[in-house]
């Protein structure tokens, strides 16, 4: 094995496999083994005792790792350190990938414990954690007893255009209480508690990007919405439904891009102008030299 000096990425040293972890040695010397080790959910390292010291670093993703007495949750950027003759193991929940370092290299009787245990499909026989409380269905919970009232939003916007200014008025002051002590409480209480644990958990595991793409399926989705619409009209004439779902379409549409090109401006390219290497700023700028140019 080499032991020549080398820069890499974690992510781009390993390969995943269907059955089992997949192990990558970087190292290895008679004094130490470096191993760089790739999970599937629910894929582990079973949990052993060898006659060597370890450090064991989390690169990414989310998982549990037993190291001595404790079991503990871990996820990217998290370290153990787990002397000889201490019990340790990994076990993946999302793809996860865990840099180990051994020292001594292990031996064959340390390799003939963890394929017993993988045969077994066992990962510890240690007390599994406790039941822990479900945030997630208490959030899903909250935006299950707000949806009825967010649906009831568009019908009132229809209602404004025809209302008697009485009636309007009283509509008005009606949605602006429920959105001050619904909605927009419903937004601060997710900002100081949920927000944070999530953005921990997408340096973990990625997915940053896919709240962007998700914009991307409603903008689409409502350009296709009108262009059915303006089908229709050419097809059958212009009816009075029709001018209503056409101004629900463009004001939808109309907010989803000012957001969604906000977030763009105030915080992606941000992000590309502090954090893009040389090379990958070439890259990227060659790719978008050969995209469709707006107005084209």
């Amino acid at each position: 094995m080499s032991t020549e000096a080398f820069i890499g990425r974690g992510v781009e040293l390993v390969a995943f496999a269907p059955d089992h972890f997949s192990p990558r040695v970087l190292a290895e010397t008679d004094r130490m083994k470096t191993v760089l080790a790739a999970f599937e959910p629910g894929q582990f390292i079973p949990v052993h005792s060898p006659a060597a010291d370890l450090v064991l670093a989390v690169l990414d993703g989310v998982g549990e790792v037993v190291a001595g007495e404790e079991r503990r949750d871990v996820k990217a950027g998290d370290l153990a350190v787990i002397p000889a003759g201490q019990k340790r193991g990994v076990l993946a929940r999302t793809r996860m990938i865990v840099l180990h370092v051994v020292s001594p290299p292990p031996s064959a009787s340390d390799h003939a414990e963890v394929h017993a245990g993988l045969a077994r499909g066992e990962f510890t026989g240690m007390k599994p954690p406790e039941v822990r409380p479900d945030p997630v269905a208490m959030m899903r919970s909250e935006h299950a007893d707000l949806a009825p009232h967010l649906a009831h939003l568009e019908a009132a916007a229809a209602e404004a255009r025809v209302a008697e200014p009485g009636a309007l008025t009283a509509l008005m002051g009606d949605l602006v209480g429920f959105l001050k002590d619904h909605l927009a409480a419903h937004a601060e209480e997710e900002e100081r508690f949920l927000y944070p644990v999530v953005e921990r958990l997408l340096r973990a595991v990625g997915g940053a990007t896919k709240t962007m793409i998700r914009d991307h399926v409603s903008i689409v989705g409502k350009i296709a919405d009108l262009e059915a619409l303006a089908a229709s009209m050419r097809e059958n004439g212009v009816t009075d439904d029709d001018r209503a779902e056409a101004a629900r379409i463009l004001y939808g549409l109309s907010a989803l891009l000012e957001v969604h090109f906000a977030k763009e401006e105030e915080i992606y390219l941000p992000l590309l102008e502090a954090g893009l290497s040389d090379l990958e700023a070439s890259g990227l700028a060659a790719e978008l030299s050969h995209a469709h140019p707006v107005g084209s």
